[in-house]
């Protein structure tokens, strides 16, 4: 509410916030895209994300990337496993599961066109 939403505002000013005090700030909210980018912009965060492994382009779009259910805004547990995905080099592993998972998204969505597409089709004249 107001107060936490302005303790997170002004402590996004500071530089010198601990990690601690980042997870007790954000831990009972969810992150807009701003206060995000606020917090992203700090040397601390920025300190925290390197220290992390998260590649410097990896962070330009972080938000987004994090943003797992597509609601607008990230929770912590968003975030927590967000930059755990994120850390270091993609593994061949990765790469594996993402083609694998395309493939399945791929197959569903035929179906789906298969099952969808007799009901709009015109009868030719």
């Amino acid at each position: 509410t107001y107060q936490k939403e302005h303790d997170v505002g002004h402590a996004s000013t500071r530089d010198d916030l601990t990690l601690s005090e980042l997870v007790r700030l954000a831990a009972p909210m969810e992150i807009s895209p701003t206060l995000f980018e606020k917090l992203r912009q700090t040397s601390r965060v920025k300190e925290i994300l390197s220290d992390l492994d998260v590649a410097p382009d990896d962070q330009a779009n972080l938000f987004e990337a994090l943003d797992f259910d597509g609601s607008g805004t990230i929770d912590v547990e968003e975030l927590c496993e967000g930059i755990a995905k994120l850390r270091g080099d993609a593994r061949r592993s990765d790469i594996v599961a993402v083609n694998l998972q395309i493939r399945d998204l791929q197959f569903s969505l035929h179906r789906l066109m298969s099952l969808v597409q007799p009901q709009f089709s015109v009868a030719p004249l």
